[in-house]
């Protein structure tokens, strides 16, 4: 849950008095927040608590019953409810779903309420150690739907259909200006085409070529999008590093603009703290 807040001081709100009883009734329950920062933390990609190796989406099994419950929550469960917490309904088949709600209040004229910023349903299916089929839908439109398959030596993976491309921090918040402008806002921030990775010893090594037409069924211009990332990490004086960059190179999207753009991101860790960032430059023109 976000919350945005300006204005003059002032005693709290009715609204407000509310949006703090929320907060406190949401501290006995899982909040997932699907963020960067653990995979900096605990020197691992994002295979480790995602079904998608690129990160994002519906969690793992170890996420699910370990991540979640015992590092993400003010009150961790007890034995009993961590018994309850298996998102497998069979042997082969898995579900998972995430909410993020916001609540807006500002002085003056400025609009305020609340607002669903994401919801999720997500399903997997696994006919084989190796293959995987994966499905997630959210409430503002947005889909992926791929078949992921776990054949490439240094534990890497072929994936095939609609998801979102490998590039920088694939942060929860839509809006940060990595994402948002960078063309990953949802619903739009999907594409179709292939993508393939690698994990060679502390390397992330990940490819993919896309239609360049996000939010779109089919390609309109025959042009491929390419994007990809590479991270390293490393432990240096105690810390745990990464660092790594991206880059993206789109003759035409869907809005007729010819987009490239990369930059560096790394994350550091130590003790208590976490820290992730990212720096990008991006250029838009006009296609010919």
């Amino acid at each position: 849950m976000s919350i945005s807040a300006n204005g003059g001081r002032r005693g709290p709100s009715p609204a407000a008095l509310l949006l703090a009883l929320a907060l406190a009734l949401c501290c006995v329950v899982v909040v997932s927040r699907a963020t960067p920062r653990h995979a900096a933390r605990y020197e691992q990609h994002c295979g480790l608590c995602h079904d998608d190796p690129s990160g994002g989406g519906k969690r793992s099994l170890y996420a699910a019953q370990y991540l979640l419950p015992v590092e993400m929550v003010s009150f961790p469960p007890d034995t009993a409810s961590l018994a309850r917490l298996d998102p497998r309904l069979g042997e082969n088949l898995s579900v998972g779903c995430d909410l993020r709600t916001m609540h807006h209040h500002a002085s003056g004229g400025d609009p305020r309420g609340f607002l669903q910023m994401e919801g999720n349903l997500y399903l997997a299916f696994d006919p084989d150690p190796r293959v995987a089929l994966y499905v997630a839908r959210g409430i503002s439109g947005s889909y992926e739907v791929f078949g992921l398959a776990r054949l490439l030596p240094a534990q890497g993976y072929l994936k095939a259909g609609r998801f979102v491309p490998p590039y920088g921090w694939r942060l929860a918040d839509h809006t940060a200006f990595v994402r948002e402008h960078g063309g990953f806002a949802p619903p739009a921030h999907s594409d179709v085409g292939l993508e393939a990775g690698v994990f060679p010893g502390p390397f992330s090594v990940q490819v993919a070529a896309v239609n360049g037409a996000r939010g779109r069924l089919r390609d309109s211009d025959g042009d491929l999008a390419v994007s990809g990332l590479l991270l390293g990490r490393f432990r240096l004086a105690g810390l745990a590093l990464a660092a790594g960059g991206s880059l993206r190179l789109d003759p035409k999207d869907a809005a007729g603009e010819r987009r490239s753009g990369g930059g560096p991101c790394a994350g550091l860790h130590r003790g208590r703290w976490t820290w992730v960032g990212e720096m990008d430059w991006l250029r838009r023109e006009r296609a010919g």
